[in-house]
């Protein structure tokens, strides 16, 4: 038995706490005397620096204001997007010259007569044919050279800013290239693809023809590419974004950013090469 050294009333040992000084405490007087401070209320913790001004409270839009917001920003972001100025090399095979990126369109008209040339709007399908032996190995093919037309004003499109920038217009080439395995491999296994091409071997067994579309200035437009029978009773499809101008053949059929034909397909839809395939492109819009 002891004392407790404030109160001065007996408590068993186990009851009191003994400190270095050999002085003993209940409980309640140790809580009294030295854990006074545990009842003070603790100051409140601010975040914010001296001076700085109380945090606003977040503003809630309407959806019709997000809408409004979302369109204002779009046109910022286009209206910031500055057409390079550097020419284009000519896409199509044997042509190596250099083009104003706007000139692209009367390039073709006077160097390639050949290539087809079409206006096109957006969503609208383009059709066409071509014979799957006439694609060479490894180069790019132009098969159509697509003008496209911009949408229609809206009449909330009439009231904008005169100062907004007028879109530059797309041209977009449908490409095609045949793809030997040799290509995707090392260049030291090319020598037989140019073998074959002395030898004049229409359709190896393990070609593949790409088909991809790409366009002489940056867009935020995708396409549709789809290879069909004459009948029309097999469709092979691809949907994607449309590219720019000067990708290789190799990349794009490893990347895979384009329509792939193996050898079965454009072989047995063709029938070994005696008829056309039909080739259906769609320029989508934006939304």
């Amino acid at each position: 038995m002891n004392r407790c050294s404030i109160c001065n009333s007996e408590f068993q040992d186990a009851e009191l706490l003994q400190s270095n000084q050999d002085e003993y405490f209940c409980k309640e007087c140790f809580k009294c005397q030295y854990c006074a401070v545990l009842k003070k209320k603790k100051p409140v913790v601010s975040n914010r620096c001296e001076g700085d001004s109380p945090a606003k409270p977040r503003k809630m839009f309407s959806q019709a204001e997000l809408l409004a917001m979302k369109e204002e920003r779009e046109r910022a972001r286009v209206n910031s997007i500055f057409t390079s100025k550097r020419p284009l090399q000519c896409p199509h095979v044997d042509c190596n010259r250099y083009v104003s990126v706007f000139d692209l369109n009367a390039h073709f008209q006077h160097e390639h007569m050949e290539v087809p040339i079409a206006e096109t709007a957006l969503d609208a399908r383009n059709p066409l044919a071509f014979y799957p032996r006439d694609v060479r190995y490894g180069v790019k093919q132009c098969l159509v050279l697509l003008s496209v037309l911009p949408p229609p004003l809206d009449a909330g499109t009439t009231t904008r800013s005169r100062a907004e920038k007028p879109k530059p217009p797309a041209t977009i080439a449908v490409l095609a290239s045949r793809i030997a395995v040799a290509h995707l491999g090392e260049e030291s296994n090319e020598c037989m693809v140019e073998d074959e091409e002395a030898a004049s071997v229409v359709l190896g067994n393990n070609d593949k023809i790409i088909v991809w579309t790409s366009s002489n200035v940056v867009c935020d437009y995708s396409y549709t590419v789809a290879a069909s029978t004459v009948c029309e009773d097999i469709r092979i499809k691809y949907y994607g974004p449309v590219l720019q101008l000067g990708d290789t053949p190799k990349k794009l059929c490893k990347e895979g950013h384009c329509l792939i034909l193996s050898h079965f397909h454009f072989l047995g839809m063709s029938e070994n090469g005696s008829k056309p395939l039909n080739l259906d492109v769609i320029i989508h819009s934006e939304d």
